[in-house]
């Protein structure tokens, strides 16, 4: 095997494991887009329960005296 074949034969194995990467990386793109997604599902349930500040400051208004 000549010196260009073997460098023709290592470009074709780099060729194939970029490949392998590229798909791992899309792989692990995704499954980190789907843990974020899943992190705000959850603040959002976190968020829904807390009780709002804001109802407890309406009710005040609505039962100070009016001057």
């Amino acid at each position: 095997m000549t010196k260009i074949e073997e460098l023709q034969q290592r470009l074709a194995q780099l060729s194939q494991e970029r490949g392998q990467l590229s798909i791992s990386y899309n792989q692990f793109t995704g499954a980190m887009m789907e843990v974020e997604r899943q992190i705000a599902e959850e603040q959002q349930k976190i968020e829904g329960s807390q009780p709002s500040d804001t109802g407890a400051s309406t009710l005040q208004e609505e039962t100070a005296p009016s001057t």
